[in-house]
C-alpha cells in the first residue's frame, strides 16, 4: 500500500517541467508582443479595446503567477528565461499582418500546451491547484487569440 505523499517528489518534478515549458512560452510571447508594440507603436491599432500594452502587461502577470506556483512547489524561482533577440530581430522586417498572425499562432500553440499540461497536472499528478492556474491562463490566451483572429479577419 502506498504511503500518502510518497510520490510527491516525482509529481512535483513532472509539474515543474510542465510549468517550465509554459513559462518559457509565455516569456517568448511576452517579448514578441512587446516587440510588436515597440516597433509599431500604440497608434497601430486597438483590438476590441485591448491594446498591445494591455496584452503584454497581462502576460507579465501570468509569468509571475507561474513563477509563484513554481516557488510554492518548493523550487527556487529564477528570473524569467531569456529568449534570443535574434528571434525577435528576424520578425522586425515582417509587415504588421504577418507579425499579428505570428502572435496568433504563438497564442494558439500555448493554448494547446496549457490544455495538455492542465490535464496532466489534474489527472496524472492530482495537482488541482496547478491545473486551476493553467486553466485560468488558458482562458486569457483564448480571449487574446480570439481578439487577434477577429482583427485579422477584418483586414
Amino acid at each position: 500500500m502506498a504511503i500518502p505523499g510518497e510520490d510527491i517528489g516525482k509529481t512535483s518534478v513532472e509539474v515543474r517541467k510542465l510549468l517550465d515549458a509554459i513559462l518559457i512560452n509565455q516569456v517568448e510571447l511576452y517579448r514578441k508582443t512587446k516587440h510588436f508594440y515597440d516597433t509599431n507603436g500604440a497608434h497601430s491599432f486597438l483590438v476590441h479595446n485591448r491594446s498591445f500594452s494591455d496584452q503584454f502587461n497581462e502576460l507579465n502577470e501570468s509569468i509571475n503567477e507561474v513563477r509563484s506556483r513554481i516557488c510554492k512547489l518548493g523550487y527556487r524561482c529564477e528570473e524569467p528565461f531569456t529568449v534570443s533577440d535574434e528571434l525577435l530581430d528576424a520578425r522586425h522586417e515582417k509587415p504588421s499582418f504577418r507579425l499579428i498572425k505570428d502572435l496568433l499562432e504563438d497564442h494558439e500553440a500555448l493554448i494547446g500546451n496549457l490544455q495538455h499540461s492542465a490535464a496532466r497536472c489534474k489527472i496524472q499528478n492530482n495537482d488541482i491547484e496547478t491545473a486551476d492556474l493553467l486553466n485560468g491562463l488558458l482562458k486569457k490566451h483564448e480571449l487574446v487569440a480570439w481578439t487577434l483572429r477577429k482583427y485579422l479577419n477584418q483586414l
